[in-house]
């Protein structure tokens, strides 16, 4: 399917596709709670060219929300794309062989959890867990808290993600999660 100059403002996930392929270009997806953009299971390719994700926010009792969501061996490819002012995280890839490609994109202003039961936690601009993958190419991470660019191991295997040609800067601290700020950490 095709989705061209449109705007999703205001849902319990903006876009999602599950299955599939889609192109999207000219979106503004914003004000969202649970995500902006999630794309799931195994075959699902989306690409999304020439948009802004922004704005995700949580709702009280929830424990996060995303600008971009893969995971069960889904693909978001997100060219000339920019990530900004979600709550939580902007772009995660979990569960294995899901992945993401940033192209020409900014991922930048994540701030953590505002209320509900994980209150201060992260803002993280990229993370790629449990056999998922994240590349950032040609593109910027910057003044995300916590971590700009975060790697770790959870559920089966560790994540991955690849930086060529790109920015990761002025990651702020979260008072938080231990003071520190980190451009890129690779845990666990």
């Amino acid at each position: 399917s095709v989705v061209r100059n449109l705007t999703v403002r205001g849902f319990p996930g903006g876009v999602a596709v599950f299955g599939g392929s889609a192109e999207l270009s000219g979106l503004v997806v914003e004000g969202n709670t649970i995500g902006g953009v999630i794309v799931s299971n195994g075959g699902t390719v989306v690409n999304l060219k020439d948009s802004v994700i922004r704005g995700q926010r949580a709702r009280p009792a929830d424990r996060q929300t995303v600008g971009a969501y893969v995971q069960k061996q889904g693909l978001l490819v997100a060219e000339e794309v920019a990530f900004s002012d979600n709550e939580f995280m902007s772009v995660v890839s979990t569960n294995p062989d899901s992945g993401v490609t940033l192209r020409r994109a900014v991922v930048r202003d994540g701030f953590p959890l505002a209320q509900g039961p994980a209150v201060g936690t992260f803002g993280v601009g990229t993370y790629a867990v449990d056999g998922a993958w994240v590349l950032i190419e040609d593109s910027a991470v910057l003044g995300n808290t916590t971590e700009g660019v975060l790697v770790a191991r959870g559920g089966t295997r560790p994540g991955f993600t690849t930086v060529r040609n790109s920015t990761v800067r002025d990651t702020r601290v979260n008072p938080a999660v231990d003071g520190a700020a980190r451009g890129i950490e690779v845990g666990k």
